[in-house]
C-alpha cells in the first residue's frame, strides 16, 4: 500500500487521535510524543502548503511505531 499525501494539520490532528500530543513547535518543525511511551516521537515538517513527502512519512510512522492502516483509520 502507497503512502498517502497528507498535508502537516491532517497528520497532526490524526496524530493527537492516536494518543500523541504536541511537545514543541518552531517556525519549520512541530515535535510529537506519546503521552505513555516517550520513546515514540517524531519531529514533523510544518511548511506551509505543502504535503508531507512519502519517504518523510515513512521515518515519521517508523520512529512512532504507527502502522499505515491505523494512520489512515484517524485521517
Amino acid at each position: 500500500m502507497g503512502m498517502p499525501q497528507i498535508s502537516t494539520p491532517a497528520l497532526i490532528k490524526a496524530f493527537s487521535r492516536l494518543g500523541f500530543v504536541e511537545k514543541n513547535r518552531n517556525n519549520s518543525h512541530i515535535k510529537v510524543v506519546h503521552y505513555e511511551d516517550a520513546s515514540r516521537y517524531a519531529a514533523i515538517p510544518n511548511h506551509r502548503g505543502a504535503t508531507v513527502a512519502p519517504g518523510t512519512l515513512r521515518n515519521i510512522l517508523k520512529s512512532t511505531r504507527v502502522d499505515i492502516y491505523e494512520l489512515k483509520k484517524y485521517i
